[in-house]
């Protein structure tokens, strides 16, 4: 067993490994994948069909999804009455439609 607890996933790629002790060596190639958290979406984010009513929104997937496939974005809107952000979806795609906005 081969533990390696700093591992980052630009760490993640073909290795050559080798065991030696005195009776002799042996060796093996390897692949690693390190697993990590997605970097944020991509932009621009881009507002379309912007009224009182609401707006689409798209944007790009990550430059890196952490080794995993994605489960989806949670999209927020800030309320300014309220001071905080608040869910407006959870989407599976990169496009999403923001219902009720303020003029």
């Amino acid at each position: 067993t081969v533990n390696c607890n700093s591992g980052v996933r630009k760490d993640t790629g073909e290795y050559h490994v080798v065991v030696e002790n005195k009776h002799g060596s042996d060796s093996a190639d390897i692949s690693v994948v390190v697993l990590g958290p997605p970097s944020r979406p991509g932009g621009p984010l881009v507002a379309k069909d912007v009224t009182k009513d609401g707006a689409v929104l798209t944007w790009n997937p990550p430059a890196d999804d952490g080794g995993n496939d994605l489960k989806g974005y949670r999209v927020e809107k800030f309320d300014l009455e309220k001071g905080k952000w608040e869910k407006v979806a959870e989407v599976q795609g990169n496009k999403c439609k923001v219902p009720k906005l303020q003029e």
